[in-house]
């Protein structure tokens, strides 16, 4: 799992320097994304948890300096103050 971990972040880090053609910024956001649900998944097993461990992750694996717990989208969305 750690090597393709590994493999995964050297494509983000190619794309980032512009070595993979038609790669750009969602590319960038949907692989970094994939990385983080499998890296909380591999720490927090369970079913049926993804959000939630996700949600985990960023907020116990983040630097505090980027305020990572301050916004809580689904707490936003369950309180009627935005809309998806």
């Amino acid at each position: 799992m750690k090597s393709f971990l590994e493999e995964r972040l050297e494509l983000l880090r190619a794309i980032q320097r512009g070595d993979v053609d038609h790669a750009g910024y969602p590319e960038i956001a949907l692989i970094s994304c994939a990385v983080l649900s499998s890296c909380a998944a591999s720490r927090w097993t369970g079913s049926g948890i993804d959000k939630k461990r996700f949600i985990e992750l960023l907020v116990s694996e983040t630097a505090g300096s980027l305020k990572a717990d301050w916004v809580s989208i689904p707490t936003l969305i369950n309180r009627g103050v935005i809309e998806i």
